[in-house]
């Protein structure tokens, strides 16, 4: 994550997406689990993001929503974007 005044980017997780349907919300979903949990505002913007990517790699709306020991596994596990 990197910050320039106040503007803040973090990294997209490299996922094979099938269907966008939902990853506005769920991106949304993750971010307000984060602000809940009381993490600082990298985490919470790393897991909205994980949570995003993994709604977009089913189909539907709710077509891959996961736990959040999933979520936070594949946080670990996956890869970021690099361009």
């Amino acid at each position: 994550m990197t910050r320039a005044g106040d503007e803040w980017r973090v990294p997209a997780f490299e996922v094979q997406a099938l269907d966008a349907t939902g990853a506005g919300d769920a991106f949304a979903a993750g971010f307000i689990a984060g602000v809940w949990h009381g993490w600082p505002l990298d985490q919470t913007a790393r897991l909205a993001n994980a949570v995003g990517a993994l709604c977009v790699t089913g189909l539907g709306a709710t077509g891959h929503m996961s736990s959040m020991p999933d979520t936070l596994a594949f946080m670990q596990s996956a890869r970021l974007k690099t361009s």
